[in-house]
């Protein structure tokens, strides 16, 4: 770590230090960064609820469906913990022209599409394993980004709405994944719709993101930059 001493003028402004203070984010962001996380819980509720236990009646030789389904599961609970916080370091370093976080959006989001793409093609144990563990893998991605977000744009006076909508979201996918998996029969076809839906609603936070990105960099001219006043 750096001495005080060492420290760049970037690093000691004001305006560098609290970024996210210096410029409120809009209605229409918070929004889409709702409709992520409604995306992310979807994916892992709709099965988790409806989906896998349906799937693993019809792979599942008899007497084994409990342990069958705990077993995926249970893998998948484990990939999901050591997931989440790979993703999380990776996005806090990430330093590429797509955006310092955006990228782990769009890999995680793939892998966990993948994912889904097995589950629907699955007929036996191994292949749910493989499905479900490429979803918990993928999905954490993005929603490590999501809850980095508010950290990162958001400012202090909005970090509770901000936060209240995230749990928001949080409790809309959740409901939202099981009405689509019960919609649908509760067959595969579930992991279809959802490979679809998910990614459409990403895509929100993506444009959201990107065009704050750039409003920033428009405004950020000689005539723009914020000042701070010296305390008196």
């Amino acid at each position: 770590m750096a001495s005080p001493a060492a420290a760049t003028p970037a690093e000691t402004s004001p305006a560098a230090a609290t970024p996210a203070d210096a410029r409120p984010v809009g209605a229409g962001w918070i929004l889409a960064l709702t409709l992520g996380v409604v995306a992310v819980f979807a994916s892992w509720f709709g099965p988790l609820q409806i989906l896998l236990p349906a799937q693993v009646d019809l792979v599942s030789a008899p007497g084994t469906r409990e342990g069958q389904l705990a077993l995926i599961v249970g893998i998948g609970a484990a990939v999901s913990l050591v997931a989440t916080p790979i993703w999380g370091l990776i996005s806090d370093r990430i330093r590429v022209r797509l955006g310092t976080r955006m990228p782990v959006v769009y890999a995680g989001t793939a892998i966990g599409v993948v994912g889904q793409v097995v589950l629907f093609t699955a007929d036996s144990g191994p292949a749910m394993i493989a499905g479900w563990g490429l979803v918990q893998l993928g999905f954490n991605g993005p929603f490590a980004v999501l809850a980095a977000l508010i950290a990162d744009r958001v400012p202090t006076a909005q970090r509770g709405i901000a936060g209240s909508m995230f749990g928001v979201g949080q409790i809309v996918g959740v409901i939202g994944g099981t009405v689509i998996a019960e919609a649908v029969g509760s067959g595969p076809l579930g992991y279809l719709v959802l490979a679809v839906l998910t990614p459409v609603l990403l895509v929100a936070i993506v444009v959201a993101d990107r065009g704050r990105a750039t409003a920033k960099s428009d405004g950020a001219g000689p005539g723009n930059r914020l000042r701070v006043s010296a305390p008196s």
